[in-house]
């Protein structure tokens, strides 16, 4: 009777065995239809995001081009370039030479000579003023000095057309013994010789040591501005 109910116990147990389900058969399908739906998901999201980016950036040129000009083949647009226009180099010439024109007095003082001196370089308006002075006070054998020796520009002024000369007081003291034809004959080889020079300029002014003077030797009135004189030959 024990065998009886012992045999039967173990064929249940064989029994019960068989029919339950093992723990990996149960949870493989829930694992294949997890990967199959999360593949459809994917997929699903990659169209959606394909369809969107074309909608919002279509392919192809973006350019809008004119009605009138769909149908007409594009040109390249013309590139013009600026040209740097430099100004010409000036050639290395060599500076214009300047001449001076000046007037001296003849051996018996009878009447003024008119020369001329070149120099092989440009000569500013100080420099000539100094050069004509030096050329009326120079000793010479062929013709006289018109200015005392030893006289020496101090200054000079250019303003607007008259021109102020400041001399040494050796102009005056030199011009004591002059009578009125050589205080005359001086002051006209000066005014001349800086007025010819000058041409933008039409009155001398003469001041000795920095002051104006009535005359050289008592004779010509130099106080007031001289003008050219036209009584000396050219």
């Amino acid at each position: 009777m024990r065998s009886t109910v012992t045999r039967t116990k173990k064929r249940d147990r064989s029994t019960s065995k068989k029919k339950s389900p093992s723990r990996h058969s149960t949870l493989l399908p829930a694992f294949i239809f997890l990967i199959v739906v999360g593949g459809l998901i994917t997929i699903l999201y990659y169209l959606y995001i394909g369809s969107l980016s074309s909608i919002i950036r279509p392919h192809g040129d973006p350019t809008i081009m004119p009605a009138n000009t769909v149908d007409q083949p594009r040109s390249e647009p013309v590139v013009r370039k600026k040209l740097l226009l430099l100004p010409p180099q000036p050639a290395n010439r060599p500076t214009p030479p300047t001449t001076l024109k000046f007037y001296r007095l003849e051996q018996n003082f009878s009447q003024p000579v008119s020369l001329r001196k070149s120099f092989d370089h440009t000569l500013n308006r100080q420099q000539k003023a100094h050069e004509i002075i030096h050329l009326l006070t120079l000793s010479r054998a062929l013709d006289l000095a018109p200015l005392p020796h030893r006289t020496r520009l101090l200054a000079a002024w250019f303003t607007a057309s008259l021109i102020t000369i400041d001399l040494s007081k050796e102009l005056s003291r030199g011009a004591v013994n002059f009578g009125g034809r050589d205080e005359m004959l001086t002051i006209s080889c000066l005014t001349n010789s800086f007025l010819e020079n000058f041409p933008g300029y039409n009155a001398l002014q003469i001041l000795i040591e920095g002051e104006k003077r009535e005359t050289l030797a008592g004779h010509i009135d130099i106080s007031q501005p001289l003008h050219y004189q036209p009584s000396i030959k050219k």
